[in-house]
């Protein structure tokens, strides 16, 4: 799969209302590196976007973008001054249809207050669509990004906390060690008010049957309802038993964008596995988790000393 066609190819990033209209061209893998759709057409994660690619989501219609470092937009850079006096970075652009604006917001992943937000963000594109899609980006779209993402699993899609750690680590560099991202996969209750209906699930849940590692390919043709929002995806079971297949070190590295484990692709039968939420029953028996739960820990009020994303 090519970082070309994730952007352009499938539609996930397009406005529905933008039709052929001319934007700017699609940024690279450095301009927007591991971007990876987590739920189909509304939520994606990546590493830190670069002014081009801001300007791209700007013009193809997308309204938010959460910082997970804060204001600490980037590992080496300066603090985003915009973030600091008015709580978030406004930017314009214009596009064929008129002026669009998109908002780039600090929500400091370590503090677990800022997913209400982010969720109810989520759902607001779900049901209307006009909103765009949400992104969520730490420095390299590993750590910090992969946590949101599997919380978000855990929240709309009903994961299990040992499915959102398998799924965290399935996306993570390999041999990564974050006990504090670990405990707060545990620790996460599911918000009440902030639910899919089981249409939805089957719709912008992730089929991972196969792997933890969510490409554009883990969502099944759409349906005619939701023309207009994504010409080529949406998606099956959310969360049906997995099957002991192995992930080709391919589309491991593919899905990463780290050359490091290209050598090192795991089997998806070697990552814990736990019960799905009774929201979406599984269909047969699911293996038992490889590890136990950790135990909660209180969260952090910053990001432990070597992140890096």
């Amino acid at each position: 799969m090519s970082f070309g066609l994730l952007l352009v190819g499938s539609g996930a990033l397009a406005d529905p209302h933008r039709g052929s209209e001319p934007v700017s061209s699609a940024p690279s893998e450095e301009q927007l590196p591991r971007l990876r759709p987590v739920l189909r057409g509304v939520l994606y994660r990546s590493g830190t976007p670069s002014e081009e690619a801001l300007n791209y989501l700007c013009e193809s219609g997308w309204k938010r973008v959460y910082s997970l470092y804060g204001e600490f937009t980037t590992q080496l850079g300066p603090r985003n001054v915009n973030m600091l006096r008015h709580g978030r970075d406004q930017r314009q652009c214009n596009a064929a249809a008129g002026p669009r604006q998109i908002e780039w917001r600090p929500a400091p992943s370590s503090r677990m207050r800022n997913l209400p937000a982010i969720f109810q963000d989520i759902l607001d594109s779900i049901r209307n669509p006009e909103k765009g899609p949400v992104l969520v980006h730490c420095w390299n779209g590993l750590h910090y990004a992969g946590m949101v993402s599997a919380l978000a699993l855990r929240q709309f899609c009903g994961l299990s906390p040992q499915q959102a750690e398998a799924y965290w680590r399935a996306n993570a560099n390999r041999g990564a060690n974050y006990p504090l991202i670990i405990a707060n996969l545990y620790s996460f209750k599911p918000l009440p008010s902030l639910t899919l209906t089981a249409e939805e699930q089957q719709v912008y849940c992730p089929n991972l049957s196969k792997s933890y590692l969510v490409t554009p390919e883990a969502f099944a043709p759409v349906d005619r309802s939701l023309e207009g929002r994504n010409a080529t995806v949406a998606s099956n079971v959310p969360v049906p038993p997995l099957s002991p297949l192995r992930v080709s070190p391919a589309s491991y590295g593919s899905a990463t964008r780290d050359p490091r484990i290209h050598a090192a692709s795991p089997t998806v039968g070697e990552l814990p596995v736990g019960d799905v939420s009774s929201r979406v029953p599984p269909t047969a028996p699911l293996a038992s988790p490889s590890q136990a739960s950790p135990p909660a820990t209180r969260e952090a009020t910053r990001p432990s000393a070597p992140a890096k994303g």
